[in-house]
């Protein structure tokens, strides 16, 4: 059942407790009624819309795409580019991603990062912390 036909069902029920109020005067009616009018109030404020931005693309979601036309197991993004990594790569303290035997290639991202949603990578302060920005593509 969705959101609306629930709506749609409360809604009906509500008539038929209300009417039956008006009809017998016995209060457990009108205090059913008024129990489900607070009920759609509340379902009212339900926040239906998506998750994140929904004309955007996750990393987990590039990564997938790209593993459709490169063959790969590991996708990194740095502030500027995604890197493809045959073998996993390691976060160094220099703030870029390295690996000494994986194969690495760069698609440069600049015209897709604001299509792209990174905010499960935000930190407290609201910045990206691209040493959590990795996927590891299982096929």
């Amino acid at each position: 059942m969705t959101l609306e036909e629930a709506k749609k069902e409360l809604e009906k029920l509500y008539e038929k407790k209300n009417e039956a109020f008006f009809r017998t005067y016995v209060s457990i009616f009108r205090h059913e009624a008024n129990g489900i009018s607070e009920a759609l109030q509340i379902i009212e404020k339900v926040d239906t819309e998506p998750v994140g931005k929904s004309d955007t693309l996750t990393l987990t979601g590039l990564a997938y795409e790209l593993c459709k036309i490169f063959n790969f197991k590991y996708l990194t993004l740095d502030s500027e580019n995604c890197l493809i990594w045959d073998k996993e790569p390691f976060y160094a303290h220099s703030e870029e991603w390295v690996s000494f035997e994986g194969v690495f290639f760069e698609v440069p991202v600049i015209l897709m990062k604001n299509n792209l949603d990174l905010s499960e990578y935000k930190d407290e302060t609201g910045k990206i912390d691209y040493s959590k920005c990795i996927v590891k593509v299982e096929l």
